[in-house]
């Protein structure tokens, strides 16, 4: 099974547009996101993931992502996109990025890994990370 950069783009886009039901039905029940910008940088399940991604949705005015390299082999896709995303209060993130895509037979992700050049050194980072020390267990 292999996937085309539209089929891909189509998930982008449900994050684009901040679609948390749609975001959620690409995602497998035993899916992991792991992800160094939310508080919780390893989400499992999609409780944990619709938690996590809901926090950054309201944190967002808007985001965008332009795919610069694309590779589908077999159940992984892996993609460099170029992110620009404007945070409330107009601070505004212009990286790029890597992100590793994992499916199922049924075509859900099992697991999206976000690989960033950085730890999030801006004031949403700093908010993310202070966050993450009160919610470790």
């Amino acid at each position: 099974m292999t996937f085309t950069k539209e089929e891909i783009e189509y998930i982008l886009d449900s994050f684009v547009n901040s679609d948390i039901e749609s975001v959620m039905s690409h995602f497998s029940d035993e899916a992991v996101l792991k992800d160094s910008h939310y508080p919780n940088v390893k989400m499992v399940g999609k409780d944990a993931i619709k938690e996590g991604l809901e926090w950054g949705f309201d944190r967002m005015k808007s985001l965008s992502f332009s795919i610069l390299k694309f590779w589908s082999i077999e159940n992984d896709v892996i993609i460099k996109v170029k992110t620009h995303h404007v945070f409330k209060g107009n601070n505004k993130v212009d990286i790029e990025q890597i992100f590793v895509f994992t499916f199922n037979s049924s075509r859900k992700i099992i697991s999206l890994e976000s690989y960033v050049p950085y730890r999030p050194n801006t004031l949403p980072g700093l908010i993310a990370h202070i966050e993450g020390l009160f919610r470790k267990k």
